[in-house]
């Protein structure tokens, strides 16, 4: 429950930085729409006389425990979350791995 507190009160933060064709984690966006996206991307580029495409599939499975908590959090502190959530934020981030819940099992 208080990670959903956290998380309104950061996101009018953050919303603004993103990029538009970022669409992990935000409301309204899946995978299927980046793919979406990236197709209608290649197939207008494909349109063009003499082009070509080449895609690169990466897993990415593991990139949540790759990621640099000291980096994400300097990012947070830059664009202006409020420095009173720095420590909790910090504190949820320590010790995390990502899991997913499937069939009831994990």
């Amino acid at each position: 429950m208080l990670e959903h507190f956290v998380s309104s009160w950061i996101k009018p933060k953050i919303t603004p930085k993103l990029d538009e064709m970022q669409f992990g984690n935000r409301t309204g966006a899946s995978t299927s729409h980046y793919l979406t996206s990236m197709l209608h991307y290649l197939l207008q580029g494909l349109d063009k006389p003499g082009h070509e495409a080449t895609v690169i599939a990466v897993d990415f499975r593991k990139a949540f425990d790759l990621i640099d908590h000291t980096i994400a959090v300097k990012k947070l502190i830059d664009i202006g979350v409020q420095p009173e959530l720095m420590p909790w934020i910090c504190d949820f981030l320590s010790e995390r791995k990502q899991r997913v819940k499937l069939n009831g099992g994990f």
